[in-house]
């Protein structure tokens, strides 16, 4: 039988995680809430920003995301959103949405950071066959 983690306990934790590069990404991705000077007591609100590997395609790229924590999460997982350069690939929307199917979200132990390597990891993926972004 499994604990369930309260919503908030679980995003506080990543939010420490995030905030002190504790991830197990390399500096690859990083995360925070959107306003830490005037934070949304309920977690709603966040941003990221994902570097792609040095020997990829998209070397010369930083990718910048907001982040929407529904008040389901974790069992709901986030919406994820490209705000400036946004990858050409078939999980990124012409608005920057990133389709929900390509986070793999594990319910219950998913992660925001777990689902920004995903995100990475097919968009360096989806990089071989792209020309331009």
């Amino acid at each position: 039988m499994s604990c369930i983690v309260p919503r908030n306990f679980k995003l506080l934790a990543e939010l420490e995680q995030g905030e002190k590069g504790g991830g197990n990404y390399g500096g690859f991705i990083s995360l925070g809430i959107k306003n830490p000077e005037n934070p949304d007591i309920f977690f709603h609100h966040w941003h990221a920003t994902l570097i792609p590997d040095q020997n990829s395609a998209l070397r010369d790229h930083i990718f910048t995301l907001s982040i929407f924590v529904p008040d389901e999460y974790p069992s709901v997982p986030p919406q994820f959103t490209f705000q400036t350069v946004m990858p050409k690939h078939n999980s990124v929307s012409s608005t920057g949405l990133v389709t929900a199917s390509a986070l793999n979200w594990r319910g219950q132990d998913g992660s925001i950071e777990a689902a920004l390597a995903e995100i990475r990891s097919r968009i360096i993926a989806g990089a071989r066959a792209v020309k331009e972004i």
